[in-house]
């Protein structure tokens, strides 16, 4: 839905055809004729007035004539984004070639904007135009668009009306998006305004989410006041919503450095429980005395079977050289077949036999599918099998198993013609 009380933002028209007559006339006769080739070979986004500017740019924006063309330059990339722009809306997205050619125009209006070449004056224009779009939101351009605001404003009075912009919240705006604002205005206030009390005060009357006590951590760790960032930190522990790596990471890293090895072991363990796999229970083992390591490990395979991570489970097993256990998981566990084919590379020279049965299990399966494409899938893993029973001394015995094979599956030509290549 369109933002309320707003037409679509454009800027005016350019100036008149006599301005840009003059101006093409200064061209050597070399200049046109290849700006004539460039506009033969135009890509069918790029508007051919867009050509013609950014050849008058390259031969004349040096001079006090051709100052004018950045401004009918700015106007011609806005006009054509916010083309693009209002389909992008309508449709609620759209082609990613669509998408690369607006971040293309907002990047060059970026970078007039960036060397002095636009009129300060018309950023605030510019800034409005782009949050028209940004709060219609439907896009899926978003974080371009604000991309686009940040590289523009420059001054106080910028960044206090983009402040402005982004507490003027749209009606269509859900929670998630409200919060990202306050993100960003408690961002500027801190970074490009200075103004650390207001920063502060919005900051700390929303602290709801672990990324929120993070942000407030981070705050008072680069000021230097450390013990209060800890404070904060474990505060969020206790209390923050969702994501909580970043403050595990932090009190981890603080904790380690203090050679607090309690406060260190619990937060690894935290690291662990947050995100249960190979990485932090090998990072939590090297952590570990020798004497804690049993009872942690125990903890740690306990809670993957609990949370019925099979597949992380088994990629423990295999790093802890239990490869039974590991082929009790690719034989028996509920896990994909994708997902266990690494896990088969690592033991199928410790069980070729059990492999072949694993190997011969996903051909059938993939035949039923009946396509092409499973066709040659199965014959991909039949090779596979094949170099098992070479290693075995049974070359016979595949071929027996493969003559078969193609018997029971006489009526579907595809498939022989794909296992006909073994």
């Amino acid at each position: 839905m369109k933002p309320k009380g707003c037409s679509v933002a454009r800027p005016a028209k350019g100036r008149k055809r006599g301005a840009l007559s003059a101006q093409l006339q200064q061209l050597p006769k070399e200049e046109l004729v290849e700006l004539v080739l460039a506009l033969v070979n135009t890509d069918s986004l790029k508007t051919a007035k867009l050509v013609v500017l950014e050849t008058l740019e390259q031969n004349l924006g040096h001079t006090a004539e051709g100052r004018p063309i950045y401004l009918d330059k700015y106007q011609t990339l806005w006009s054509q984004a916010a083309g693009l722009l209002d389909e992008l809306n309508e449709y609620g997205g759209g082609d990613e070639d669509v998408e690369d050619e607006v971040c293309e125009l907002l990047e060059e209006i970026n970078r007039l904007f960036a060397e002095g070449k636009l009129p300060p004056e018309l950023k605030r224009d510019h800034i409005d135009h782009v949050f028209y779009y940004y709060d219609w939101g439907n896009s899926g351009m978003g974080d371009t668009l604000m991309d686009s605001v940040f590289a523009v404003a420059e001054t106080e009075d910028d960044w206090r009306h983009v402040v402005d912009k982004l507490n003027a919240l749209p009606e269509t705006a859900d929670e998630a998006s409200n919060r990202y604002r306050k993100e960003l205005v408690m961002r500027i206030h801190r970074e490009w305004l200075g103004d650390e009390q207001a920063y502060l005060r919005e900051r700390l009357a929303d602290l709801e989410y672990g990324m929120d006590y993070f942000d407030l951590a981070g705050y008072y760790d680069r000021k230097g006041q450390t013990e209060k960032a800890v404070e904060v930190a474990e505060e969020g522990l206790a209390k923050g919503k969702g994501r909580i790596v970043d403050l595990v990471t932090f009190l981890k890293t603080y904790y380690r450095e203090k050679d607090d090895y309690e406060n260190a072991l619990r937060l690894h363990w935290l690291a662990f429980t947050d995100s249960p796999g190979l990485a932090s229970y090998r990072e939590l083992k090297s952590f570990a005395t020798k004497e804690d390591w049993p009872a942690f490990q125990e903890r740690c395979l306990k809670r993957l079977a609990d949370e019925g991570e099979e597949k992380e489970l088994a990629r423990i097993h295999l790093h802890e050289k239990r490869y039974d256990l590991v082929l009790k998981y690719v034989c028996e566990g509920h896990g994909p077949f994708d997902e266990k084919d690494s896990l088969v590379q690592a033991i199928s020279a410790r069980y070729p036999e059990q492999i072949i049965g694993y190997y011969k299990t996903k051909m059938e399966r993939l035949i039923q599918e009946k396509t092409r494409k499973a066709y040659r899938e199965a014959a991909f893993y039949a090779g596979k099998a094949r170099k098992l029973y070479d290693r075995l001394g049974r070359p016979e015995e595949f071929q027996r198993y493969l003559a078969q094979l193609r018997s029971a599956n006489a009526n579907r030509p595809a498939l022989l013609e794909e296992f006909g290549r073994l």
